[in-house]
């Protein structure tokens, strides 16, 4: 076995927030904007690097992602329904998911090459610090017309998830389990077959939460509680483990003109008074040049 990389330090630029819990960074490329959401707060923000400007929106929450769509405007979820905002602005619910057990919510999500939204739920203690209900989370696949199928059932937290060999291959986080697991999927069916694990993370490290992919098929993970961001192989090996100032890592995003930046959303959730003192650029979105490039965000087609 391969001895783990040491973690590294790495220059970084911030764009100073106070998010609870900032998740889902989507870079918007023909606008040159980022936007992102705070779950716990129900805001949806927008920022333009270049100006600094930024705006917000406020939803019912929990908030849980958000993606483009093909034909403008963005698909959002909130709670266990999934909403089409079009580019004027007006919602619309395409799907509401129920039967669901109090508390379970959508959460990390992203669309496949054709349009599709592939798109996880998560056990959600209704207090903080409780135990989750087990095996009670989903990650589903929804069509353009708002039908949905479970292709993935008795997850606990399904997270961060990506695409490898032209989307012939899903990587898949269940959070809870540690375990980050690969799945060949049919493309034209939207099924996926032989799971197996990709990568599994010591828990003293952090937990594995968002992800995303660059255009050499590394794989980027952020560690959640271990103020740390990796870059995987194509084959699970660790290639590099990055330091960031903050505990609370959430989601890493391509963006920029040429795909050069990587954005990270963070939290201050769970941290103590003492430990946001301590880490005040908590809840902010962090800039590094990783120097390799992402991919265009896939959009969904309903």
């Amino acid at each position: 076995m391969n001895a783990m990389p040491p973690k590294i330090p790495i220059a970084y630029d911030v764009f100073e927030g106070d998010d609870l819990l900032g998740e889902s960074p989507i870079w918007l490329g023909g606008q040159n904007k980022l936007v992102w959401v705070d779950i716990r707060n129900g805001l949806l923000h927008t920022m333009d690097p270049v100006t600094g400007e930024r705006s917000r929106e406020e939803f019912p929450t929990p908030l849980g992602f958000v993606l483009p769509r093909r034909n403008g405007g963005l698909v959002v979820g909130i709670g266990m329904t999934i909403v089409l905002i079009d580019p004027d602005g007006t919602r619309r619910t395409l799907l509401e998911i129920t039967g669901q057990p109090s508390g379970n919510r959508f959460n990390d999500a992203r669309c496949d090459a054709r349009g599709r939204l592939w798109a996880g739920s998560i056990s959600v203690p209704e207090i903080i610090g409780a135990p989750r209900l087990q095996g009670v989370a989903s990650l589903y696949r929804i069509e353009p017309d708002g039908s949905s199928e479970i292709v993935l059932d008795g997850l606990t937290v399904s997270n961060g998830l990506g695409w490898l060999d032209e989307g012939r291959t899903l990587l898949h986080t269940d959070t809870e389990t540690q375990i980050i697991k690969r799945f060949r999927v049919d493309v034209e069916k939207g099924t996926l077959h032989d799971g197996e694990v990709w990568a599994e993370i010591d828990r003293e490290h952090g937990i594995p939460d968002g992800m995303t992919i660059d255009d050499e098929d590394g794989v980027w993970v952020a560690l959640f509680h271990g103020s740390e961001l990796r870059r995987y192989a194509p084959d699970g090996s660790i290639l590099a483990r990055y330091e960031m100032p903050v505990t609370g890592i959430t989601c890493p995003e391509f963006g920029g003109p040429d795909l050069g930046d990587l954005y990270l959303t963070s939290a201050t959730l769970f941290l103590t008074p003492e430990q946001i003192a301590e880490q005040r650029v908590a809840g902010s979105i962090f800039r590094i040049r990783p120097g390799v490039k992402g991919r265009p965000e896939l959009e969904f087609a309903g």
